[in-house]
């Protein structure tokens, strides 16, 4: 979608909302929120801004029912429960990875709408999880949106516009990087906004070429570890290697790209400003910051030649911080809040939410390979799919 699109879809957004008497069930939803953590306290915190009949909360352990209990909002222990006693009309899954899938196939399974935090699924042997939602929704015909919410920032939004323009003339490459955790933890949590961004900016990947090393060393199958072996603070699910994840992708309109994942060792200040996009054009540069709901800067060379080497500029009236990322959250719901009145998908559906996964098992699957691989990855063809593993076992090796 370009930035004259885009426009177009938010002007519709804005009047959708303006409009709610012409659907008061789907404008003024019940919203069942999944997992009263701190990203589940954020979507209730930006729920409260917007038109809801009924904020309703499901979570497993009896202290988060308590905190919400206190709020004034209705709990209960399992999805089931909720679903016995409340007709939700939109879900929000904000659990810890492991448990993504089946909470929103609980959902999707009752024709639910639904909005799943990413990534859409640990990194694992198989892509199970993500295409078991993709195509659940799909053979429902019941929305679903991964929380890709970088997208939804004024930094991308003025990237759009600034390429649509002609800005940096016409792209041709991109290079994405992580914030520097241990790798495979970077790979597995931060990767899913690198290569989201990248299909943004690019389309549909064709083929991915990966590298996995430890020290410089190729890993092998037997250095696979689970994630928490590298770090203990992050998540306990998910598999991974190494201490350098590379991977180079060919899209479908010839525009390359590059995502990176490399543990940095720990530095003072937030590893958020490590994160960043470099969109390449024939005519110039932009980099896009993670930080605190984004930063753009621009660059009048494509390259980094001698007298443009410091010549990023950073792009004004763009950068508003925003911890808890509550505006793209916001702009997340409303996207699916229009899909449902417009019938159409969301802006992140869970096709791309799978196609973005292929791309993070794809480095590793590539990386054993020994060469090039094809996106999807082929194992999405055999009969056998998804049981077989695109992390081990893809092009045969």
């Amino acid at each position: 979608m370009d930035h004259a699109e885009w426009k177009k879809h938010a002007e519709k957004i804005a009047d959708y909302l303006q409009k709610a008497e012409r659907d008061t069930k789907m404008i003024h939803p019940v919203v069942g929120i999944v997992g009263f953590g701190s990203r589940g306290m954020d979507h209730v915190l930006m729920w409260e801004g917007l038109p809801h009949q009924e904020i309703v909360i499901a979570d497993v352990k009896p202290q988060p029912r308590r905190i919400a209990e206190e709020r004034g909002y209705r709990t209960f222990a399992t999805v089931a429960d909720m679903l016995d006693e409340v007709k939700v009309d939109l879900g929000i899954v904000a659990t810890h990875a492991p448990t993504h899938a089946r909470t929103a196939l609980s959902f999707l399974s009752e024709n639910v709408p639904v909005i799943c935090e990413k990534p859409m699924q640990s990194i694992a042997l198989t892509l199970r999880d993500a295409f078991m939602m993709a195509q659940n929704a799909q053979a429902n015909n019941t929305l679903l949106a991964i929380h890709h919410q970088w997208v939804f920032t004024d930094a991308v939004y003025k990237a759009e516009e600034m390429i649509s323009d002609g800005v940096i003339g016409e792209v041709k490459s991109l290079r994405a990087q992580g914030k520097g955790y241990p790798a495979p933890y970077d790979w597995e949590e931060i990767g899913p906004h690198l290569a989201d961004i990248c299909i943004h900016f690019a389309g549909e990947p064709t083929c991915v070429f990966g590298s996995v090393t430890e020290n410089g060393v190729p890993v092998l199958r037997d250095d696979i570890k689970q994630i928490n072996a590298y770090y203990p603070e992050g998540r306990m699910a998910g598999i991974g290697a190494g201490d350098r994840i590379f991977a180079q992708y060919e899209f479908q309109n010839g525009i390359w790209a590059t995502i990176e994942s490399t543990t940095l060792p720990v530095l003072p200040k937030s590893y958020s400003q490590f994160m960043f996009v470099d969109i390449y054009g024939t005519m110039g540069r932009l980099r896009i910051y993670q930080t605190s709901c984004g930063r753009l800067f621009h660059n009048t060379s494509p390259y980094d030649d001698f007298d443009h080497i410091n010549g990023w500029k950073e792009v004004p009236g763009v950068w508003s911080p925003d911890p808890h990322w509550v505006e793209p959250t916001r702009r997340v719901a409303l996207d699916m809040l229009a899909a449902i009145g417009e019938g159409r998908q969301p802006r992140v559906n869970g096709e791309r939410g799978l196609l973005v996964q292929h791309m993070l098992h794809g480095a590793y699957a590539a990386h054993f390979a020994g060469g090039r691989l094809s996106l999807p990855l082929a194992s999405a063809e055999s009969p056998e799919y998804p049981f077989t593993s695109p992390l081990l076992d893809s092009a045969g090796v």
